[in-house]
């Protein structure tokens, strides 16, 4: 159990590092348009593709982490889980603690070295 427990925590710990590494990526990329180019695409319709559908993975994936965290949740509460409560309660699962915010991580999302992006860009470039 106590694996099982450790497991979902990294889990919630690396799709949450993972959310907010795409979304900083994807705000990085939209900050060097708005500033560099007026606005307009600067990535090939096929990586902004991949980009969006890297997002919507992970984002379905954390949304799937969600629903197993609510439900095992839901699950004790009722009183239909075998666990040993000192374990499971300083988890933090019981209590639906290991949930991410998705919109959270969103709002968190900070610019990569947008700068280092620009000079390496000059750098090919020249």
């Amino acid at each position: 159990m106590q694996d099982c427990l450790r497991s979902s925590r990294l889990l919630a710990d690396d799709l949450a590092m993972l959310m907010e590494d795409i979304f900083q990526h994807q705000l990085s990329v939209e900050f060097i348009q708005d500033r560099y180019f007026d606005g307009h695409p600067i990535l090939f319709r096929d990586v902004e593709d991949n980009l969006m559908q890297a997002i919507k993975a992970v984002t379905d994936a954390v949304g799937i982490f969600n629903s197993y965290v609510k439900i095992r949740s839901e699950l004790f509460e009722a009183g239909l889980g075998h666990e040993d409560d000192g374990n499971f309660a300083a988890s933090g699962e019981r209590t639906c603690h290991l949930i991410i915010n998705i919109e959270n991580i969103r709002d968190r999302a900070r610019l990569t070295d947008v700068d280092e992006w620009v000079k390496d860009s000059r750098q090919e470039a020249v």
